[in-house]
């Protein structure tokens, strides 16, 4: 019985070195990360300084930064995104990246650096949070841009060349001290998005029916009474319209106008996802159809007379 029970043991103490080799040998053989992939990363102060020059993507919001963008930011030539907080300025070093969004909010800015206007692939730029108090003229000089975020500064006014800035898709400027629209907001023919709310408009202008891509208007917290009768008797895509804490809140008849509208936009926008897909499921069919024919045709040139 004994050496049964020894034979046990030892056969037991054989298993168990064997499992523990293997686990350590799968150690040494984990996946190793692969830097050259890596194409974004958030950075934070126990960041220390290394080659990742093929980075496209870094945030600084856990940075603490407490005055500038750090220098080291230009050893990152692919760099595309940059968001930063708590800034007092923008270094020109920054202009030598080819920036597509740029981010800086919670921070000092009052002026918008001549480097950043001359950004000619900027699609994106968020200034929310700073000292502006009025919107920099040389925005509009960013073709390619089609998002402008300015919440949350001292902006009185909206200017007229922001109408110049056809590619505008989205537009935010609320949290400001706004109390006019300029009559030429119509001309921003591809804006989808116009958020507005908390400031101090009255009214808005007729020509705002004119924006017939405009999806979600945002006008909660200002002493508007109305809105234009066009809204309703347009065509558009008006799917959200927000008037919480307006002169309109209590309206009742108006609130049942808005949802009626917005009823028959989103089924018309059914509709339009309908025929899309029906479009794209024929073309599908088509080419399968010419791939078929073309390689009945091509078995055909093999057969041998």
């Amino acid at each position: 019985m004994k050496i049964l029970i020894c034979i046990f043991v030892f056969f037991a103490l054989i298993f168990a070195f064997h499992s523990y080799a293997s686990e350590a040998d799968g150690y040494d053989k984990k996946p190793k990360i692969n830097p050259s992939e890596v194409i974004r990363i958030d950075i934070g102060n126990d960041w220390q300084e290394d080659s990742l020059s093929y980075l496209q993507y870094i945030n600084l919001e856990q940075a603490y930064i407490s005055d500038s963008i750090p220098p080291w930011i230009v050893k990152f030539p692919n760099l595309r995104v940059l968001a930063c907080y708590n800034v007092r300025c923008i270094p020109e070093y920054v202009g030598e990246i080819q920036l597509e969004y740029l981010e800086i909010s919670n921070s000092e800015l009052q002026e918008l650096p001549e480097f950043i206007i001359k950004q000619r692939h900027l699609y994106v730029l968020t200034l929310d949070n700073n000292k502006f108090t009025h919107i920099p003229e040389g925005i509009s000089s960013l073709d390619s841009l089609t998002v402008l975020f300015l919440n949350d500064n001292s902006i009185s006014e909206i200017p007229e060349f922001i109408c110049q800035m056809k590619s505008l898709k989205s537009l935010s400027l609320s949290g400001n001290n706004i109390s006019q629209i300029p009559e030429c907001i119509g001309n921003l023919r591809e804006l989808e998005y116009l958020s507005l709310y908390n400031n101090e408009i009255r009214e808005l202008p007729e020509s705002i029916t004119d924006l017939r891509r405009l999806e979600t208007l945002s006008l909660s917290g200002n002493p508007i009474a109305s809105l234009p009768e066009g809204i309703f008797s347009k065509p558009n895509r008006l799917e959200s319209i927000y008037i919480y804490d307006t002169l309109m809140a209590k309206d009742t008849l108006l609130e049942q106008r808005i949802k009626k509208l917005k009823r028959k936009n989103w089924e018309a926008k059914s509709g339009e996802r309908d025929k899309e897909r029906e479009e794209r499921r024929r073309i599908s069919e088509e080419k399968a159809r010419r791939r078929k024919e073309r390689d009945k045709i091509e078995s055909n040139k093999t057969i041998k007379p």
